[in-house]
């Protein structure tokens, strides 16, 4: 969408940037270990991607930016993971989790209001996603998306 001009400025997790984009980053989310809060490893502390090895797991389908960070953790370790399901939204996997259908890898679920969800950091691995605003390079000195760009950045040092 910004590539062919349809848009002129995203907020949006960005996996690769482009030599004619910029980003800039809003905010970092760490991801955890989301699963039922009757599950085994619920009452851990922190949770080793080991642990999980014969776990099911629920996970955003492929091409979703977050769906490429965690394959390149579960690659890291060298494990291929038995997969349960795969959605097309966060809520409707962490609804899945609640039911007791397996366990994933998720953002911090803070305004997500669904019964029985655990979340326990990861012991072994530093994961975490980058949010942003992503703009083309030529474009940075129009005025309203300088002025959006500031705005935001503003309204995101404000609540950190």
């Amino acid at each position: 969408m910004l590539d062919d001009g349809e848009v002129d400025i995203i907020v949006t997790t960005v996996s690769e940037i482009t030599p004619n984009t910029q980003f800039e980053p809003l905010l970092e989310e760490e991801l955890y270990i989301t699963l039922n809060d009757t599950h085994p490893l619920a009452h851990h502390d922190q949770i080793s991607i080991k642990a999980l090895y014969d776990e099911k797991f629920i996970l955003l389908k492929q091409n979703y930016v977050l769906r490429e960070q965690i394959d390149e953790l579960f690659k890291h370790f060298d494990f291929v993971p038995e997969i349960n399901f795969e959605g097309d939204e966060t809520i409707t996997i962490a609804a899945f989790i609640s039911s007791g259908l397996g366990i994933s890898i998720l953002p911090h679920l803070r305004n997500i209001q669904i019964a029985n969800l655990k979340q326990i950091p990861i012991s072994d691995y530093v994961a975490n996603r980058k949010i942003g605003l992503c703009y083309k390079t030529k474009n940075q000195s129009v005025p309203i998306i300088n002025q959006t760009r500031k705005s935001l950045i503003d309204y995101f040092q404000s609540v950190k």
